[in-house]
């Protein structure tokens, strides 16, 4: 399978001892990072799924652009990410508190807006990104 160059590419991350997680998204073809996003307490598999949804919507807003040229391509190394992004909601054990309170916002609202998106998104191809055919994630911290 040949490594693809193009779509956004999709990586998360989560410090074990403290909890602090984010994501970002990486354009394949230039490599810049379109969108990042970090987070006082999470989980991985959590913020992988808002940085999927974030780049369906990056790719909704800039889609008009003139100019604008990504294909409508997300990649992601996480099954359970990309399974949720697909089912359009997510469990997570994550537990609700002051720190959690800005990321179970905002996983709301993405769920929302996959439920509103739904025939939108029939135009998007959502895809596993296989590391260990195609090396690191360009989006990887």
């Amino acid at each position: 399978m040949e490594k693809p160059n193009n779509g956004i590419v999709v990586a998360a991350y989560c410090v074990l001892e403290t909890a602090a997680c984010g994501y970002r998204g990486v354009d394949l073809e230039t490599g810049s990072v379109l969108f990042q996003r970090n987070y006082k307490k999470g989980e991985r598999n959590l913020v992988e799924f808002l940085g999927l949804v974030h780049g369906a919507m990056f790719l909704k807003k800039h889609s008009l652009e003139q100019g604008f040229s990504i294909p409508k391509i997300l990649y992601s190394e996480s099954d359970y990410a990309i399974g949720s992004f697909e089912r359009r909601s997510l469990v997570t054990s994550l537990l609700a508190d002051e720190d959690s309170l800005q990321i179970f916002n905002e996983l709301e609202h993405c769920k929302r807006w996959l439920c509103d998106n739904i025939k939108m998104l029939e135009k998007y191809s959502l895809r596993k990104w296989f590391f260990l055919e195609w090396n690191e994630n360009p989006a990887k911290f």
